[in-house]
């Protein structure tokens, strides 16, 4: 897919794609969407890219055997994020974790959240590379698959 420019507000003049403005400002992005300023093609684009963010597929190799795991703390803020093998899991998740297919770029939480959700896509979808404009374009690209939680 060859993703849309941004031609309109603070990033009008950078050349970012739609793709780029989901995943570096997920707030503007979603004002951008709930305000209606994206337009026929870039609609469709951004709801695509907003979906792919929520619902990050794990790569090929782990899909049947792994399972993201979000730890929390006693006051709900996010403290881990892992890709783990379903058969080393218990069975019933523990009251401090959510377990899912799929990872969320875009998961309200603090900073050190989001930090620990983008360290587990370099490490898991990345293979520990840098996050280029040309993977992160593919891996929004990708058609999201219905979530499941264990």
């Amino acid at each position: 897919m060859k993703w849309n420019t941004i031609d309109f507000g603070k990033y009008r003049y950078d050349g970012c794609l739609i793709a780029h403005i989901a995943f570096k400002d997920p707030e503007y992005f979603n004002w951008c969407l709930s305000a209606g300023v994206f337009k026929g093609s870039s609609l469709s684009q951004a709801h695509i890219a907003n979906h792919n963010l929520r619902n990050l597929r794990l790569p090929a190799n782990l899909r049947d055997t792994h399972c993201v795991q979000m730890l929390y703390d006693w006051v709900g803020k996010l403290t881990d994020v892992r890709v783990v093998e379903v058969a080393l899991l218990p069975a019933t998740p523990a009251h401090n974790e959510v377990r899912s297919d799929t990872l969320n770029m875009v998961f309200k939480t603090d900073g050190v959240g989001r930090k620990l959700i983008r360290k587990a896509l370099k490490d898991h979808w990345l293979g520990g590379k840098a996050l280029t404009k040309a993977r992160l374009e593919t891996l929004l690209a990708e058609p999201v698959a219905p979530t499941s939680l264990h």
